[in-house]
């Protein structure tokens, strides 16, 4: 695999979308979409809400067949299951790309830590700022995503 850190490059807020995105496309995708309908969840609550409401309502008057409430009632049992679900299967998503970014992210993190000058290492301060800003360096980069797509699941 192509390294994902390149030498002399200013990374930027994009490439806490682009680096997931390389290293684990998959995962990724389905966290970005899960989301966004969790960002629709809401709007979708309240329509499919409204509709059993009118359709129960129908019903009740008469106005309608029974038989016809039966499409939203379902519509409603999959956005509770979807409600309770989601959880569990995102966390295993989530495990499964986190287990990934390590693998990878943090293997080129070590390997440039070791292409060190011996200077930097020997330097006290350096060695310091380095260890603090390296520490755990994959659960940083999947902070920085998920806080981009939290931003951007407000917009929605």
């Amino acid at each position: 695999m192509a390294e994902q850190l390149k030498k002399d490059k200013v990374y930027k807020t994009i490439d806490f979308i682009r680096i997931p995105f390389r290293i684990c496309p998959v995962y990724s995708l389905l966290d970005v979409l899960n989301r966004i309908i969790n960002a629709l969840i809401p709007a979708l609550q309240v329509v499919v809400t409204a509709d059993f409401i009118d359709t129960a309502l129908a019903v009740f008057k008469g106005q309608t067949q029974q038989r016809e409430i039966y499409q939203p009632l379902i519509f409603l049992m999959f956005m509770v299951a979807y409600s309770y679900l989601n959880w569990n299967l995102m966390s295993y998503v989530n495990l499964k790309r986190d287990m990934r970014m390590t693998e990878i992210y943090r293997s080129e993190i070590v390997e440039k830590r070791a292409r060190l000058e011996y200077c930097h290492i020997e330097d006290k301060n350096v060695w310091e700022l380095i260890n603090r800003t390296c520490s755990d360096p994959e659960s940083k980069l999947m902070n920085g995503f998920s806080n981009v797509w939290d931003a951007a699941s407000l917009i929605i």
